[in-house]
């Protein structure tokens, strides 16, 4: 299994991973672990179960860890822990269950992402091997997180009408000199601005 790190610049002492699987097969399992907060990680590693089908890529990732870190340092969450604050950065609106329901894994889910953010402001020694345990409770493929760009047109529509992105707004972006930039950056803009919302 390859863990690919995540940049979080504004938090450097940090550290952020990601991992991806097809395929799962026991995502009820993994879903009442991660609820429990009964997974094989270390102290003070936070874990981050996600539906993938509506991440467009690792930059979103990025963009919502920082968010929840920046939340968190400002003592202004808006839920109780960071793992759920994560999957409400990445949600359009501040409606927390529809976050939710919508970002974190599912009975049905069969793409899987995995978030584990290092909060130990400490020399680290250890390494992804530590996360074996973890990686062999989820039965499915793991796959490289660079394929999340590879949208067919049922994920392309679906992050369209959860996103709330426009007909006019999406001729644009396919008309634009990379489409896939100009639809990520459609999305976290209503991820930054989503504070400013009534709904």
């Amino acid at each position: 299994m390859h863990w690919r790190k995540l940049n979080l610049n504004m938090f450097p002492e940090f550290q952020c991973y990601v991992g991806y699987w097809i395929d799962v097969s026991n995502a009820n399992i993994c879903r009442e672990h991660a609820l429990a907060k009964s997974l094989p990680v270390p102290e003070n590693v936070v874990s981050v179960f996600l539906d993938a089908e509506h991440i467009i890529d690792l930059v979103q990732l990025e963009v919502a860890v920082t968010q929840a870190l920046l939340h968190n340092h400002a003592d202004c969450m808006v839920t109780r822990d960071l793992a759920t604050e994560v999957i409400y950065c990445l949600s359009p609106t501040r409606t927390l269950t529809r976050a939710l329901s919508t970002f974190s894994v599912q009975p049905t889910t069969k793409h899987l992402l995995v978030l584990l953010v290092d909060l130990r402001k400490i020399e680290r020694t250890t390494t992804c091997d530590a996360y074996v345990a973890l990686e062999t409770s989820i039965q499915g493929t793991p796959s490289d997180p660079d394929s999340l760009m590879q949208l067919d047109e049922t994920r392309r529509t679906l992050l369209h009408n959860l996103y709330g992105i426009t007909a006019p707004e999406v001729d644009l972006i396919n008309k634009s000199r990379n489409p896939h930039e100009s639809l990520r950056d459609s999305i976290l803009t209503r991820m930054g601005v989503r504070d400013l919302c009534r709904v």
